[in-house]
């Protein structure tokens, strides 16, 4: 019973930090994309040169 329930409790601590990983994952992608477009529009396209 107890190596069950250790497996059981292992597999729900390691697909949260899978969930975690991917939802902070998304939040940088979100954050880069909004950093990207904010200096393009205030040097108007000096840094793509």
């Amino acid at each position: 019973m107890a190596a069950e329930i250790w497996l059981v409790s292992r597999f729900i601590v390691e697909s949260i930090l899978i969930v975690l990983l991917f939802v902070f994952i998304l939040m940088k992608k979100k954050g880069h994309m909004k950093r990207i477009d904010e200096p393009r529009n205030t040097q108007s396209g000096g840094a793509n040169r």
